[in-house]
């Protein structure tokens, strides 16, 4: 049976297309999702406890509930307040007509099984953090706030580049 050249180039597209080994996700191609050199800081003291994630967005984005009392470090409410995980970066999840990445399902479905309906400490990078001068650098380029996200004395954002759900992202506005 002869096959169209159409079909043979369907199928070769279909094969790259294909999701490949978790490691691919590794830049520094250590093949551990880059949890050999994570870019994370200790966030020192500045830190809020007692924040409830509402809903998961993807792998490395959530919304937050709190307390009208619990302020960001630029002092707005916490409540509804998109949160960016720091220092790394998960496979994006379907945004239609965009198909998901490769693996995008996976890491927003474990960052959901985690973290969703749950109470988290939000840690700031003291670096870029400094309220009150340098608040500017607590949110990224489309105004979530950057922060280390721990539960349960784990830091969710290295757990996600330890099982390769992620890769470190240093590519922040600073």
């Amino acid at each position: 049976m002869k096959r169209s050249p159409i079909a043979l180039g369907l199928g070769a597209t279909l094969i790259l297309a294909a999701c490949g080994p978790r490691d691919e996700l590794d830049d520094a191609g250590s093949g551990d999702g880059g949890a050999r050199d994570t870019g994370l800081v200790d966030g020192g003291s500045l830190s809020t406890n007692n924040i409830l994630v509402r809903t998961v967005l993807d792998g490395d984005t959530i919304i937050v509930s709190a307390s009208s009392s619990i302020r960001t470090p630029d002092g707005m409410p916490f409540d509804g307040e998109h949160i960016r995980f720091l220092g790394l970066d998960t496979p994006e999840i379907e945004h239609p007509p965009t198909p998901a990445e490769c693996w995008g399902d996976q890491a927003a479905a474990y960052t959901t099984s985690r973290i969703e309906g749950r109470i988290v400490k939000l840690e700031f990078d003291p670096t870029h953090c400094q309220p009150p001068s340098r608040v500017d650098g607590c949110r990224d380029d489309f105004g979530r706030i950057l922060a280390y996200v721990e539960i349960e004395g784990s830091v969710v954002n290295q757990d996600l580049l330890r099982l390769g759900h992620g890769r470190v992202f240093r590519g922040l506005r600073f």
